[in-house]
């Protein structure tokens, strides 16, 4: 988890502590932040560990897919009013491999398909910033749009 973290992560992190990635559930990552935020509190090193725990959760449990789905999305896109904020989203991308990278570009853009709920700009943002291994902000007045 991250360094500087809120004591409603302190469970979370204890339940994560010592499992493998094969045996995580949706239920290790709740908090008061609920998964989303448990995610983004993971640190460089544990998010890239439980990465495929996280797809396998996304495509085994669809009750915490959407839920996962949109941590991850928010771990490779960042709005343009928070440009200036999107190292950790640049960090994350440059850890991951090409092959890691192409994998949750294909991974996003099925769940897109199968999920009408996720919001398109979000997952076309998120696709192409994995595609081209950087992070380009995406119009939050596009999101605003949708909805």
């Amino acid at each position: 988890m991250a360094a500087s973290r809120p004591s409603e992560w302190d469970s979370t992190l204890r339940r994560l502590c010592g499992k493998r990635w094969r045996e995580v559930t949706a239920e290790d990552f709740d908090s008061q932040d609920g998964l989303v935020g448990s995610v983004q509190a993971l640190s460089l090193k544990g998010l890239v560990y439980f990465l495929p725990g996280l797809v396998r959760i996304a495509l085994t449990d669809s009750t915490a897919r959407y839920a996962v789905v949109d941590a991850l999305v928010s771990l490779f896109t960042c709005p343009d009013y928070l440009r200036e904020s999107s190292g950790f989203q640049k960090e994350v991308i440059a850890a991951l491999s090409a092959a890691r990278r192409d994998f949750l570009a294909r991974f996003l853009a099925e769940m897109e398909k199968g999920e009408a709920h996720f919001c398109p700009v979000l997952i076309q943002s998120a696709i192409a910033n994995l595609r081209n291994g950087g992070v380009k902000s995406y119009r939050h007045e596009d999101v605003q749009k949708r909805f």
